[in-house]
């Protein structure tokens, strides 16, 4: 039998002592029983880890005098409360959770936690790489990847970056990724500390609007995203890998004011909800209803400012207001405990706003900034407003000249874009690094050539496009010092292809490029051993067009661009390239494919009738063409317009559209089974929720376990395509300018009887 230590005897007498004292009522009788036997197992367990309880006998100091049975008690517990308060640190020290900033020393054990996860990999199933990783963080200009260890292992990761596959972000955004808790470790414990964490420093990163990009699928980050208020917004979109763009406002709302140990009252972050956000797309600010600690907070927020200009708790309303182009500053006053708003804005100009004086103009520019001090009976409230003029500026500026009958027009990035019938076919980018949200684009035409200029606070950028023929292209960059300091250690320069089909020169060959497969990309990484220095060739069939792409220095075809070159800080003496786009008509033998259409004779036309797998029929708006395609505030027209008859899908009269530029009909097709599509430039499978597909006019699939050939065409018409489970999800868009009756018809090819005999 194991002898029991004096600790272990004197709580048991103590537990027996209880029961025979008269003035202790039975409940709390049981309630001490019950303790006390916690307090026993725990001196057990802790005898058992070795873990020693720093306290003996003597230290309760109870007197022989000392009868007094409430002291008694007293004196035990709060002896218990500090020694549990101990030991309960001991154990989290031991079990504990921390964050920190990754270095490079720390690239080895994250790459070994993406890889051990199975995320974040490339498509032939290579693992990432230390050196993946560290290009990575300089072409997306991560300025944050933070690290969550356990027991100083590393468990978890998010990051914060500006570059991602469909442009940059200026210096007052990020995107936010690279969000993992490793499988062994997703406990709730792990993700609430980190969501609490990472809230309690958002306000000294140095942003104030957050971006995202989660797939539609997946429904667990979806939901997480929340949390971070993350939702959709009028620049919503979906790509073609069906991950949705998200917006979040909370680095506004944290920087807005301070939220802990004000007034009295301490904000428990880990509560903080973002309950409900309002979006006014014409006046391009939101509604944001928020609530901590059980009090709810409305804030309202622009676009394009920093911080909200309008806050409303339970004790104040403070707002700026525009009043005939002026912005005034207004305060009301909900409660008595509220004495007086304290002042400051422009540089030197400070007031008191009181009840009896409660408003103030303030100075006239295109942005005001308020910094306040809000005067209660229970202390201080800080506060920052800001409020700005709406900007009107064009997303494109067009071009009075054309190149091999392509409309040319300057993005408000500064860009130049090819483009044909509202489509853009090629992108030339400008220079690829995020600027300072103040900086401005300015574009001149003379003949043959074009000037963009960006232009921040004496610094300058300055683009010189030269058309020197019919088809060749010469570009330069001259920049003055202050703008070198804007410039990252790693510069980058972008080409795209917006045609899905288009083929690629791989050594002395065209291949297909067929997303997902061919190259080897991914918009989170890149592969850093696929960086050349080389001159890069493709073909694009629709336009029969060749172009030649010369870069500034090593290049890649990754992250969707055709190509991504790098130019080292260093390296800025030689910032200039070339490219050029010829008309050519490559027989197929010439570029190494052997086309798979159908022409085969054997199928033949059916008359089946095909619309009775048709189903969820939508006419909606389309606010462009492309893969990447808007999914917020879209007109939706009614479908009773429709005509289905004849395997065709038809509006007989467009005027109920006239009030969009793009529209597109959308359906599900029913099929069962793998199904491949027919392309110019080879066979694709339809992967399960996989890429989507762009087809000019025409989209033909074949059905391998039905052995027959659909077509879908339409005139004038662009199709975008993905399989869903046994749904081929199909939509089509077309212009309102076209005149060409906006008619999607439906063809089977099957094989007939006497062509199988033959065979």
């Amino acid at each position: 039998m194991k002898k029991l230590n004096f600790l272990e005897i004197f709580f048991g007498i103590l537990g027996l002592i209880s029961w025979f004292v008269p003035d202790i009522k039975f409940e709390v009788k049981v309630i001490i029983t019950v303790i006390l036997g916690l307090v026993l197992f725990c001196i057990k367990y802790f005898k058992k880890s070795n873990t020693k309880m720093n306290f003996s006998v003597e230290d309760l100091s109870i007197k022989d005098n000392d009868f007094d049975v409430k002291t008694y008690y007293n004196r035990v517990f709060e002896l218990l409360d500090t020694e549990f308060v101990n030991l309960y640190q001991k154990m989290k020290d031991n079990n504990k959770l921390m964050i920190s900033e990754a270095t490079p020393k720390d690239y080895g054990e994250v790459v070994s936690l993406f890889n051990k996860n199975q995320v974040y990999q490339f498509s032939d199933g290579l693992p990432l790489t230390v050196q993946d990783l560290d290009l990575t963080m300089k072409i997306k200009e991560v300025t944050n990847l933070f690290l969550l260890k356990e027991n100083n292992k590393l468990i978890g990761t998010i990051g914060f970056f500006k570059f991602i596959t469909h442009g940059c972000l200026n210096q007052d955004s990020s995107f936010s990724g690279y969000l993992l808790i490793d499988s062994e470790n997703r406990s709730g414990q792990a993700i609430t500390y980190l969501y609490k964490t990472i809230l309690e420093t958002m306000t000294h990163l140095g942003f104030a609007n957050l971006y995202t990009e989660i797939s539609k699928y997946n429904k667990p980050s979806l939901a997480l995203s929340k949390l971070n208020g993350f939702t959709e917004y009028h620049g919503t979109y979906e790509d073609m890998l069906h991950y949705r763009s998200l917006r979040s406002n909370l680095p506004k709302i944290m920087n807005t004011f301070r939220i802990s140990d004000y007034h009295g009252k301490d904000y428990d972050l880990s509560t903080f909800r973002i309950l409900e956000e309002l979006e006014d797309t014409q006046k391009k600010e939101t509604r944001i209803r928020t609530t901590i600690s059980e009090e709810e907070i409305i804030y309202k927020v622009q676009d394009n400012a920093n911080l909200p200009y309008s806050l409303k708790l339970d004790l104040f309303q403070i707002e700026i207001v525009e009043i005939d182009g002026h912005h005034i500053l207004q305060v009301k006053f909900l409660s008595d405990e509220v004495k007086k708003v304290r002042v400051k804005f422009g540089k030197f100009r400070f007031s008191t706003l009181t009840k009896e004086n409660s408003s103030i103009r303030l100075t006239k520019d295109n942005k005001s900034r308020v910094q306040a001090v809000v005067v209660t009976t229970n202390g201080n409230i800080d506060v920052q407003l800001e409020r700005t003029d709406i900007d009107v500026s064009p997303d494109n500026v067009p071009l009075s000249q054309t190149f091999q009958g392509y409309d040319l027009s300057v993005s408000s990035e500064g860009n130049l874009i090819f483009g044909k019938q509202g489509r853009k076919i090629f992108e030339d980018s400008f220079l690829l690094f995020s600027r300072p949200s103040e900086a401005h684009i300015l574009v001149k035409e003379e003949k043959d050539k074009i000037i963009i200029t960006l232009l921040y606070k004496g610094a300058s950028i300055q683009k010189n496009i030269a058309i020197v023929s019919n088809e060749k292209v010469i570009c330069s960059y001259d920049f003055n010092r202050k703008a070198q300091r804007l410039f990252p250690n790693l510069i980058k320069q972008g080409f795209k292809i917006h045609c899905q089909e288009y083929l690629i020169k791989d050594g002395e060959n065209y291949l297909p490029y067929k997303p997902g497969s061919y190259p080897v990309e991914h918009d989170d990484f890149v592969r850093a051993e696929d960086f050349k220095n080389k001159i890069f060739n493709y073909y694009v069939p629709d336009e029969r067009k060749k172009v030649q792409y010369t870069p500034i220095g090593k290049a890649s075809n990754q992250m969707q661009f055709r190509p991504l070159s790098l130019l080292e800080k260093d390296d800025l003496n030689s910032l200039t390239y070339q490219f050029s786009i010829s008309h050519v008509c490559f027989e197929k033998d010439s570029i190494g494919l052997n086309h798979d259409l159908h022409e085969d004779p054997i199928y033949q036309v059916t008359t089946n009738d095909l619309l009775k797998q048709v189903h969820n029929i939508r006419i909606e708006e389309e606010h462009n063409y492309g893969l990447k395609r808007s999914i917020t505030y879209r007109k939706k027209y009614p479908t009773d317009n429709l005509i289905l008859s004849f395997n065709q899908i038809v509006i007989p009269d467009r005027k109920f559209l006239e009030d969009s530029d793009l529209y597109s009909i959308s359906f599900d097709y029913k099929v069962q089974g793998a199904i491949e599509q027919v392309r110019s430039i080879g066979r694709m499978t339809y992967e399960n929720k996989s890429y989507v597909l762009e087809n000019r006019q025409s989209l033909l699939v074949y059905d391998i376990k039905q052995d027959r050939y659909l077509r879908f065409e339409a005139e004038d018409g662009i199709f975008y395509s993905y399989k869903e489970n046994n749904k081929l999800k199909i939509r089509c868009i077309f212009t309102t300018k076209s005149s060409h009756t906006s008619n999607v018809s439906i063809t089977e090819y099957r094989k007939s009887e006497k062509n199988e005999y033959n065979l």
